[in-house]
């Protein structure tokens, strides 16, 4: 499968779960499924492929449109959300990233 292609059916799962009200109850009271956080690590798992992918495979082209910051910040909210979240499922889960990863996660 191509990354344009593996893109799209990652969004439209991601955005298949969340619109699932067994697996992302909108209503108070409603408790989430015994699986939320398996689903979660897995959600963010494959998210984090796409930007190790933009990363390794389109940086120079991303610097080159001037959105650098932008990836970046993106990017970082995304690490301390899973750091905050404990959602990397061990030390080899940020691979080629790892010492980007490393830097933010010190950085303020």
């Amino acid at each position: 499968m191509s990354a344009p292609e593996y893109v799209e059916h990652l969004m439209s799962w991601v955005q298949s779960n969340i619109d699932n009200e067994q697996m992302f109850p909108s209503r108070i009271g409603v408790p989430f499924p015994k699986t939320f956080p398996s689903l979660l690590r897995q959600l963010f798992k494959r998210l984090y492929r796409v930007y190790a992918h933009i990363y390794c495979h389109h940086y120079p082209v991303i610097v080159h449109l001037g959105l650098e910051p932008h990836l970046n910040t993106s990017f970082k909210h995304y690490v301390l959300f899973v750091d905050e979240h404990n959602l990397a499922s061990g030390k080899d889960f940020w691979g080629p990233l790892g010492d980007l990863v490393d830097s933010m996660l010190r950085s303020d």
